[in-house]
């Protein structure tokens, strides 16, 4: 297979069932390299930051963003003297990453808010499908638990207001869906519509007998073995998984979905590369993957899927779980909106990278696409919860 790397500017069917479009994925305004640099640097710190503030749960009511250059670090008001202590440490390390960074003053923990997280799908008002869960998450800036219901009515808001007083916030929102497409005839292609061993991320697969999704990142373990990561919803364990030439790219061996989980797969059986393509459906253009971390609220990030092909959303929402319309219960979930109005995601692209540029000739991995509610408002599952799970590292090349 031939392959080249191309100049690459920073930024969920065709082929599917008709009732999908398939129009390329929108790049948004380019950034200088100097740019990506900065914002990859500034990605690390604030990991470094989140684990910091993380140590603390009883401490800290969580730390936020507003792109990557500006953090607020929010206080539990009564545990003051107790983190006085840390804040001048948590500035330093701000700073020498040129990130701008305040303190605010809160009334709950992160402690007290994810206790009530964690209780919310299986006890109290939103636990019965009746009440039509559909998202839930921690929101810093608001010191609050915010619940998404498919209808808000004033009886769920008492019950609310009833068991957990002002520390949930109740708004309406739908529940969103998993981004698949149905099983049907393709049409070969070049790029990663062909690809050959050792697969790319990116890849279009077709998890046989389930449906047409994407392939994400390489990911090995302790033992030096490679796998793909795709989505958990994209097919069961042991179904095997081809290319769009349908050629055998490998087999679901370890899979998890549901209750709560982080919806991801790991597809083995071949060989896996550090790369994944970038660009259109159609690409051919491909980029090496140094590094993995977590996004930020405000960052720019770039969906790969392989239906819409590269675009570019940005972050709007903490970390938070949904209920998905298949019935699904999926967390460490984080939210994208497209950054110049175009499409950033569709069917068939569950399981594609999400990443962004570093600016040093390559890509930092930050999650695989899960679902969506409009092709504009898009859902990706973060990625170093994965590979902790795994026990894994990134491949990189």
């Amino acid at each position: 297979m031939r392959r080249w790397i191309a100049s690459i500017s920073l930024s969920v069917v065709a082929l599917a069932a008709t009732v999908f479009a398939a129009p390329t994925g929108a790049a948004a305004a380019p950034e200088s390299p100097s740019a990506q640099r900065l914002q990859a640097d500034q990605l690390v710190a604030l990991g470094q930051l989140r684990e910091l503030v993380g140590r603390h749960p009883e401490r800290y009511a969580g730390l936020s963003t507003r792109g990557p250059d500006r953090a607020t670090v929010h206080i539990v008001g009564s545990q003051f003297a107790a983190a006085a202590a840390e804040l001048p440490d948590l500035r330093r390390l701000a700073t020498s990453a040129g990130i701008e960074v305040s303190v605010d003053y809160e009334k709950y923990s992160m402690l007290e808010l994810r206790r009530i997280q964690d209780s919310i799908p299986v006890e109290g008002p939103f636990a019965g499908e009746d009440a039509g869960l559909s998202m839930w998450g921690v929101n810093p800036d608001t010191n609050t638990l915010d619940v998404g219901v498919v209808d808000v009515t004033p009886e769920l808001v008492a019950k609310a207001k009833d068991a957990y007083g002002d520390k949930v916030a109740v708004s309406r929102q739908p529940r969103p869906k998993h981004g698949v497409a149905k099983p049907t005839d393709m049409l070969l292609a070049s790029g990663r519509r062909t690809d050959t061993f050792p697969y790319y991320g990116g890849d279009m697969i077709d998890v046989v007998g389930s449906s047409l999704c994407s392939s994400g990142f390489t990911v090995t373990n302790l033992y030096g073995t490679r796998y793909a990561l795709t989505a958990g919803h994209c097919g069961p364990e042991n179904a095997r998984v081809e290319t769009n030439n349908q050629t055998y790219f490998g087999t679901v061996y370890f899979r998890r979905l549901g209750g709560g989980n982080f919806d991801n797969a790991l597809v083995g059986g071949v060989d896996y590369d550090g790369r994944i393509w970038v660009g259109g459906p159609f690409t051919t253009t491909w980029m090496p993957v140094h590094s993995a971390s977590d996004s930020c609220t405000g960052c720019l990030v770039n969906f790969d899927g392989a239906f819409t092909g590269e675009a570019t959303g940005r972050l709007v929402a903490d970390e938070f779980c949904v209920h998905f319309d298949t019935g699904d219960l999926s967390c460490g979930l984080q939210r994208a909106v497209s950054a110049n109005g175009g499409q950033l995601c569709q069917a068939g692209d569950s399981g594609g990278p999400i990443f962004a540029y570093d600016g040093r000739g390559g890509v930092i991995a930050v999650g695989i696409f899960t679902g969506y509610w409009t092709t504009t408002d898009c859902i990706y599952t973060r990625l170093p919860p994965i590979l902790s799970y795994w026990r894994s590292t990134i491949t990189t090349d």
